[in-house]
């Protein structure tokens, strides 16, 4: 019986908190309610990340042949045309391999000449029958042979003139040279892996952002959204850019998953440099001249305590009734096959309901505040207690975007200039004795004088 009267109190909550503004005058308790005007401003839920500023185009420029460098024309930041030419290797050696191979092309020429010739002398007599046709078979191979050695000594001296150009680096886009990685007369030696020599971007005046997402947050990243950023360099100045690109390879560092988020960036004064960390902000939605209201006053309740206080000083006949109705729930509940432990945890839930302003929770509790049955089910319902004179009372809303701090107001429940209550403050030497409660909905408060209850 004591736990279906604990139950009944959570369950009939609104009933309990329309005696609470009474035992507040009767028992002369002190409270002072903290308020925050409702307001109308601008919200934004937004997502910080770091990142790394880079060239929109970079080539790393190296060498497929090995050699010393002969002469470097460009230096940091020059500016390069494509197809111009930036350094040369030294080309003894490629030069000799040059003339060596074309001096070997000449000699597989010759070759053929001469088995051609055989050849010609070889049809002549197999045509008279003085030939055996093995010989003349044997000719005939020679002259293939020489054909193919021709080809092989013409590849040859193909390869060579082409090592040789690569002695002669060039530029392969229009660009700066932001990284030059060898002086004159240094060997560079290229074996599986070509070096580098340069690294040239093609225009800084537009740039990315090369941002690392968390997983959590990956979902909320879509092309086209707003990007706003700081760098160490400039303190005071905010860049702006565009998601252009969301990864799909996942980037894992200690068992830390982040996707790779590519952000457009203008750059026309060229402050921006490539390795620059990027504090970025990425605007997730925004709402501009809207109501809003601090979260705090969602989640506000009065003290339990008076709750409390009401509990053990109900009429009997009020304990009664609510009995019944619990019970009557109860018993519904046992004819659908459920059993104590859910019949409790279903109960719980639909108090809860009641307790927070979520929905009445099919206990008629929910119409009780003000709002009535014409409670809308757009947006996410709430409820805030609002401050009039010296009194407060709840009220039912609907919020939409929240940022954390604000929720954005739906309905015209609150107009702008209204007081809702944030927290309470009261004096503990005339608050009521507290005593321990079974109530597993009402949690046990603490004491302390000025102790503000949020």
């Amino acid at each position: 019986m004591k736990k279906f009267i604990i139950i009944s109190v959570i369950v009939f909550v609104p009933l309990i908190i329309a005696g609470y503004f009474l035992l507040n005058k009767e028992n002369g308790v002190s409270i002072m309610w903290e308020t925050k005007a409702v307001e109308r401003g601008d919200m934004e839920i937004s997502i910080t990340a770091t990142g790394t500023l880079e060239a929109v185009k970079e080539v790393e420029v190296g060498t497929q042949v090995s050699g010393i460098i002969s002469v470097i024309y460009v230096d940091f930041n020059s500016k390069v045309r494509r197809g111009q030419v930036i350094a040369r290797l030294d080309t003894t050696t490629l030069a000799s391999q040059v003339y060596d191979s074309r001096a070997n092309y000449t000699r597989k020429k010759i070759m053929v000449d001469q088995a051609q010739r055989n050849l010609n002398r070889a049809d002549d007599l197999y045509r008279e029958k003085v030939m055996a046709q093995v010989e003349y078979d044997k000719v005939l191979d020679d002259f293939e042979t020489a054909k193919s050695n021709l080809l092989s000594a013409d590849a040859q001296l193909e390869r060579a003139k082409i090592n040789l150009s690569y002695a002669t680096i060039i530029s392969p886009i229009d660009g700066v040279i932001i990284s030059r990685n060898v002086e004159q007369g240094q060997t560079v030696a290229s074996s599986f892996n070509s070096p580098t020599l340069f690294n040239i971007v093609n225009d800084l005046t537009k740039m990315q952002v090369e941002a690392s997402i968390d997983e959590a947050d990956i979902g909320q990243i879509e092309e086209g959204q707003k990007v706003s950023f700081m760098v160490d360099a400039y303190p005071d100045d905010t860049f702006s850019g565009v998601v252009r690109q969301k990864r799909l390879k996942p980037e894992i560092v200690s068992n830390v998953v982040t996707y790779i988020v590519i952000v457009d960036v203008p750059n026309p004064d060229l402050k921006l440099m490539p390795g620059m960390t990027a504090s970025i902000t990425v605007l997730i939605d925004e709402r501009r001249g809207v109501l809003k209201i601090p979260s705090r006053a969602l989640s506000f309740q009065p003290p339990y305590s008076y709750l409390e206080y009401y509990q053990n000083n109900l009429p009997d006949s009020v304990k009664q009734a609510m009995d019944d109705r619990v019970s009557s729930m109860r018993e519904r509940m046992k004819d659908r096959g459920m059993t104590d432990s859910q019949i409790d945890e279903r109960l719980k839930a639909m108090s809860s309901r009641v307790i927070t302003g979520g929905g009445s929770g099919g206990m008629g509790g929910g119409q009780a505040f003000a709002g009535g049955s014409n409670w809308s089910s757009m947006g996410q319902p709430g409820m805030v207690w609002v401050k009039e004179g010296d009194e407060v009372k709840p009220l039912r809303v609907r919020t939409g975007m929240s940022d954390g701090s604000f929720a954005e107001l739906l309905g015209e429940q609150l107009t702008e200039g209204m007081e809702v209550v944030i927290a309470a403050i009261y004096d503990e030497e005339k608050e009521p004795q507290q005593r321990q409660t079974s109530n597993p909905f009402v949690p046990q408060m603490g004491s302390g004088r000025g102790r503000g209850l949020r």
